[in-house]
């Protein structure tokens, strides 16, 4: 079905626009993400897995002679089928991470759609690391190709959180090639000195807002040359302050 629609030169009827010359002349490949299932409906899917689609991406982009056809990556929608990630991308042929353009990722919940915050220094951090460092040796972002990797943004008062972070890590130690047995952990979670959460930026936040909770419950007497406000001598008489002074 996907192949005829990207194939109309083949076709002698010629029922569809070529596609082909849109994707070459804009270089946007267009790119099949892994899908999600509701309960009932997992063996309803067509290419689930995203081992199918890399067969049928090469395939396509041989025929055409340039790349045409893609892979977007969820690590949460597979989960959602009962594809583990992990075993997935093991049994990938050596080139099938050039590929997978995109990569949409969030907290890895099986319970899609989920899209929950990546919180930094998480073993869920640790865990999509590992997922994106097998599919950089199978060459995700290894050529001079755009490669995208996604957080599909949640909901609630604060949806973000930390991920961007996270995400952020994850790249910086992909572009260096460090297997995952070898991150330099203080680093990668963000603890380091001079990192967003470090020991030493930790410590400035607590002594700023030490005294917060004293906000509104100390009140202060007049100085010399000055005055307070009416709201103030409404609460607390100048004069009060004074006595107690004398006392």
């Amino acid at each position: 079905y996907i192949w005829g629609h990207l194939n109309q030169d083949k076709n002698p009827n010629k029922l569809y626009y070529d596609l082909k010359e849109i994707i070459k002349k804009y270089k946007m490949p267009l790119v099949l993400e892994t899908p999600m299932a509701h309960r009932g409906i997992e063996e309803w899917l067509r290419l689930p897995n995203p081992i199918q689609m890399y067969y049928l991406a090469k395939q396509v982009n041989e025929e055409a002679g340039f790349l045409c056809l893609a892979i977007a990556m969820d690590f949460e929608h597979m989960l959602s089928i009962r594809l583990d990630p992990e075993m997935v991308i093991d049994s990938l042929p050596e080139d099938a991470g050039k590929y997978v353009l995109v990569i949409h990722t969030g907290y890895p919940a099986p319970l899609a759609p989920a899209h929950i915050p990546i919180p930094l220094g998480s073993e869920q951090q640790f865990y999509l690391y590992k997922l994106m460092y097998k599919l950089r040796k199978k060459g995700f972002g290894k050529d001079k190709k755009d490669y995208f990797i996604v957080f599909e943004r949640g909901g609630g008062t604060d949806p973000i959180q930390q991920s961007i972070i996270a995400l952020r890590k994850i790249v910086e130690f992909l572009e260096k090639d460090v297997p995952p047995e070898k991150l330099p952990m203080e680093e990668f979670f963000g603890f380091a000195t001079g990192e967003i959460a470090s020991l030493e930026r930790q410590r400035a936040i607590i002594s700023e807002h030490a005294l917060d909770p004293l906000k509104g419950v100390i009140m202060i007497p007049e100085e010399e040359f000055t005055f307070l406000s009416t709201a103030a001598t409404e609460r607390v008489s100048p004069e009060k302050w004074k006595k107690e002074e004398l006392k």
